[in-house]
């Protein structure tokens, strides 16, 4: 939207912003889920995602007009003072909250809600979930991860309670370029859409940091989310294709404790 506060952001050129409180929280939070996760979640992407056109029907950026790109990402290029909620950006950074902002929308919404006294709720926000309580009589809401093979069918069932779920994947929006299969996942640190096929989902109390973490964890690799799971205070789960069964289920002691059933391998 050309009349967002983010577009205002990015017209002001170099120039320091005054931000919303919304905004403010939004890219202080993000920031700092830039470093924690070594930039595997950065949300300084704007200009790659602009020159793949990943938010269009795709294309094959030259080298030049990549390395341009990369220049311009990178939340060092950021100077943004919470206290204040003034931001700076610099070399022209487009910002893009793709990755935290559902989750940012569901934890608001969640608040909301709370406030109201509402005591038993789920929230679903395109496939990232929000349950607040249980139902009347349960002790959890019972709900479901989609197979990495096709989104209708569920692969894995869980118990979820007062906890955020959210999950990425390639498998939804995928864009073929000259023969060239793109995922609308982009690792920040390369600069180039991710190969992998599967998805990674996160287990933990806020959405946002559920949201971030889960492409994270796409962009890190199985191995790696795992390792880092206790570190960041999270449930993982990362579901892969198999050529013996439809998917291979991988998760940590957190998300294994939140299992209702385990349909398919697990290993």
């Amino acid at each position: 939207r050309d009349d967002s506060e983010v577009s205002r952001l990015h017209a002001s050129g170099r120039g320091p912003t005054g931000l919303g409180s919304e905004l403010s929280a939004c890219l202080h939070e993000a920031l700092d889920l830039a470093e924690e996760t070594g930039r595997a979640f950065d949300p300084t992407i704007g200009r790659l995602i602009e020159v793949w056109d990943l938010r269009g029907s795709g294309r094959l950026p030259s080298n030049s007009e990549l390395d341009r790109a990369r220049r311009r990402s990178g939340a060092f290029l950021v100077h943004h003072d919470a206290a204040t909620r003034v931001a700076r950006l610099r070399r022209g950074v487009r910002l893009d909250f793709g990755g935290i902002g559902k989750g940012q929308a569901l934890d608001r919404a969640a608040e909301r809600l709370r406030a109201a006294e509402v005591e038993s709720a789920l929230l679903d926000f395109g496939g990232q979930l929000v349950a607040i309580g249980a139902p009347p009589g349960e002790d959890a809401w019972t709900v479901a991860l989609a197979s990495p093979v096709d989104r209708a069918e569920p692969a894995v069932t869980l118990h979820l309670r007062d906890a955020s779920l959210a999950t990425s994947s390639q498998s939804e929006r995928r864009l073929a370029v000259d023969d060239v299969v793109l995922g609308h996942v982009l690792d920040p640190r390369r600069g180039h859409p991710l190969p992998v096929v599967g998805s990674a989902s996160i287990l933990c109390d806020s959405a946002a940091r559920a949201d971030a973490l889960s492409t994270a964890c796409l962009v890190l690799g199985r191995q790696r989310c795992l390792e880092l799971a206790e570190r960041w205070n999270v449930g993982v789960c990362w579901l892969e294709p198999s050529s013996t069964s439809d998917f291979v289920q991988h998760n940590d002691s957190r998300f294994r404790e939140q299992l209702f059933a385990f349909p398919g391998n697990n290993s």
